[in-house]
């Protein structure tokens, strides 16, 4: 059976060779997707009791089990053979040995037992150490792909794009990865110009989404994204008519907001308040989806961190929380409401921080 790492090398390596010549890609890539098939992991670490011989005591003990068994069937063929030969002197020799080997049968189900605890162990050992292996593999193949990215993002097969995009997603993870990939700055670019320009709206959401991978993690890679005009990037996306590009931007502000007080800053002001609110009401009206609860919550989150700092936030967030909880009033009086237990749960957390803001606004009108 292949390895998987060295499925993985080969693949890279075939992607490289072909990268000149872009009428080669898609067969490649063809080829590295049949070769690169989802493998469990229970399932590798079995082939490598069967083929690579890991753990070669058990894989012994088990050997024995089985020369234990044959030795058995032969047993019991020389002893059918004698009952052939005398069949009235060895009947009762026949049912004597019968229960012999019942017994011995269970002897080695015990010890079958005790290898299959064992083997348990190992295998927990071994899905460690196979697990730390596909990460220190995951580097090498970064090495081999991080040269034909800025090709492959321009390529004009939108599935190609879509393709490295969400390779690049799950490699950035590795803060090696990271690392080499932010010293190319042009790959950062590149993604930006994708989700600004590109003409398939899958490609400007994935490109998107790996922005969001990178600069998630460092607080560096965030400013270099804020320098290149990362702000305006996040702000037309939450203008989009595409409403999978808007979750993607308020999802980059949600992972963001740890990075630190200067990140928050950038995000506590009037109009990131008031896009995602307008966005979540616009979208209550419509429809409920799982992700209205998170945009709400981020308004909230938001609002509660711009309280402090500015006067006139405090006022304008005050009056579109009222508005908002008004018109979750009057949507959600109908009692045909389609989505009447997603409204309440909303109407429960808008009314205890809107209490909450006003306690926070009478506090800071009088220490000022």
């Amino acid at each position: 059976r292949p390895n998987f790492i060295d499925i993985l090398n080969n693949y890279a390596q075939n992607l490289m060779d072909n990268i000149q010549n872009e009428h080669y890609l898609p067969r490649c890539l063809e080829v590295g997707r049949r070769n690169t098939r989802r493998i469990i992991i229970q399932n590798v670490i079995h082939n490598m009791y069967d083929d690579d011989g890991v753990n070669d005591n058990d894989y012994h003990d088990e050997e024995d089990d089985y020369d234990d068994s044959d030795n058995n069937e032969n047993d019991n063929d020389n002893d059918n053979g004698n009952d052939e030969e005398d069949n009235d002197d060895d009947e009762d020799e026949e049912e004597n040995d019968d229960g012999e080997d019942e017994d011995d049968d269970d002897e080695d189900e015990e010890e079958d037992d005790d290898d299959e605890e064992e083997e348990e162990d190992d295998n927990d050992n071994q899905r460690k150490e196979l697990v730390k292996t596909i990460s220190i593999e995951s580097v090498n193949l970064f090495e081999k792909v991080n040269n034909i990215m800025l090709p492959w993002m321009r390529s004009e097969d939108p599935s190609m794009r879509m393709e490295i995009c969400s390779i690049l997603s799950t490699m950035v993870k590795d803060s090696y990865c990271l690392e080499k990939c932010m010293e190319n700055t042009g790959c950062l670019k590149e993604l930006m110009s994708m989700v600004e320009n590109d003409n398939d709206d899958e490609v400007r959401v994935e490109a998107l989404a790996a922005i969001t991978s990178l600069v998630c993690q460092n607080i560096i890679v965030f400013r270099q994204f804020t320098a290149l005009g990362g702000k305006k990037l996040i702000f037309n996306s939450l203008k989009s008519n595409n409403d999978k590009l808007k979750i993607k931007a308020v999802l980059i502000i949600c992972s963001t907001c740890h990075l630190g007080t200067d990140v928050m800053v950038k995000y506590s002001i009037i109009e990131v308040i008031k896009l995602v609110h307008t966005i979540t009401m616009s979208m209550e009206r419509k429809y409920v989806e799982s992700f209205h609860n998170e945009l709400l919550s981020l308004l909230l989150k938001q609002m509660n961190h711009a309280l402090p700092g500015s006067g006139q936030n405090v006022h304008y967030s005050t009056d579109n929380l009222n508005e908002g909880v008004f018109t979750l009033l009057r949507a959600s009086s109908s009692s045909e409401s389609e989505y009447q237990d997603e409204k309440d749960h909303i109407l429960r957390h808008l009314s205890f921080y809107l209490f909450y803001s006003i306690i926070k606004i009478t506090i800071f009108a009088l220490c000022h």
